[in-house]
């Protein structure tokens, strides 16, 4: 499959201007390869005198389906540039099972580092105090990670936010979200869940590893990651894992705003036909709004 389908080729509209660009990626071994990132910005950026917070989005889809260039991806990447005033960059990190953990975590570790660089023209046009990482499901997982991360390699910025969007952590052992609503066929189960982890990890045993449960990160190296702002929904399976986080998050000290959306189910928050979607993107834009004002 090529990098860039031509179907879903980038479309400026009204409010958003939409480019695709190329990352490389180096790894530890020499080998680089390249990974694609769709940028949506305000179509008034060019006249703009005042920089933008610059949000990553990491998409979701159990780390082996889902892209930015995906229809609903691209339709919620557009909607919550414009209701937050943000850049937004989507990374079309690797998926499995062709590629298993930890390949996600260093393709995003591999854009951080190409941030630094400064080398694309949007750059010019980012706040570079007001970085935010986020994601759903699965990508809530990586943004996760990739705060802690980001410490432990001492990148040379600082993300100010992280949006975790019914965050995926999984585990050993089914939570009561998982027992409740995990068989009811409402877009997730617990039989897909199972199906993704086994094509993401290569050994079973790296469920024992923060890098694959955040839950599980040593509370010394918790009490640095940034602000939250955790989405959940309330007949999602995983919600437990979105509200044990935030719970934990408060404990090291680390202020959480919680929104917790009755009544929907996961995969909510791309699909803007659905009033809770739209109630949820309002909700992201109010608390960046506040958060950097």
């Amino acid at each position: 499959m090529e990098l860039f389908d031509p179907l879903t080729a980038p479309k400026s509209c009204e409010h958003v201007f939409v480019e695709d660009a190329t990352v490389p990626v180096v790894h530890l071994s020499p080998k680089i390869h390249s990974i694609g990132v769709r940028i949506f910005a305000p179509v008034d950026l060019p006249t703009k005198k005042h920089l933008r917070p610059l949000l990553l989005w990491c998409h979701g889809g159990g780390y082996a389906i889902g892209s930015p260039f995906a229809s609903t991806t691209d339709a919620a990447c557009r909607n919550l540039a414009k209701m937050a005033d943000v850049i937004i960059m989507s990374i079309d990190y690797r998926r499995c099972p062709e590629n298993k953990f930890p390949s996600q975590i260093e393709d995003l570790w591999g854009v951080l580092l190409w941030i630094q660089q400064k080398q694309h023209p949007i750059f010019q046009q980012v706040d570079f105090a007001k970085l935010i990482i986020g994601g759903d499901s699965s990508g809530g997982n990586l943004s996760a990670v990739m705060c802690i991360l980001a410490n432990e390699r001492r990148w040379s910025y600082k993300f100010l936010h992280q949006l975790l969007v019914y965050p995926w952590f999984p585990r050993t052992e089914l939570t009561e979200s998982q027992k409740q609503h995990g068989y009811n066929g409402y877009m997730l189960t617990n039989e897909h869940s199972l199906s993704f982890l086994e094509k993401y990890l290569p050994l079973p045993e790296l469920l024992q590893s923060y890098y694959v449960n955040p839950l599980l990160t040593p509370k010394h190296l918790l009490a640095h990651v940034p602000p939250a702002h955790i989405i959940t929904a309330g007949l999602d399976p995983i919600q437990d894992d979105g509200i044990e986080y935030g719970k934990l998050l408060r404990q090291v000290g680390v202020k959480v705003t919680q929104t917790h959306i009755e009544n929907t189910a996961h995969g909510f928050f791309t699909l803007l036909f659905l009033p809770e979607a739209k109630e949820a993107h309002m909700r992201v834009a109010e608390v960046l709004q506040a958060q950097f004002a």
